[in-house]
């Protein structure tokens, strides 16, 4: 992971983390945070996700109809 990547880890982790009752895991090789056993937020990183993904990206839940 490139230095820059780690930092918008961290960065995408602590606000994650801020939340109440977060916990984060690993899904599909990449960081997932879930509350109450749902999840809500992933960091994919190319380099250690098993999607076809080229780029990093921040995959946020979003009620329905919001764009």
């Amino acid at each position: 992971m490139s230095p820059a990547t780690e930092d918008l880890l961290a960065g995408v982790r602590r606000l994650c983390m801020a939340l109440p009752e977060v916990t984060e895991g690993l899904t599909h090789g990449g960081e997932t945070w879930f509350i109450r056993r749902r999840s809500f937020a992933k960091f994919v990183d190319p380099e250690k996700h098993r999607l076809d993904e080229r780029h990093v990206a921040f995959w946020a839940a979003a009620p329905g109809g919001a764009a």
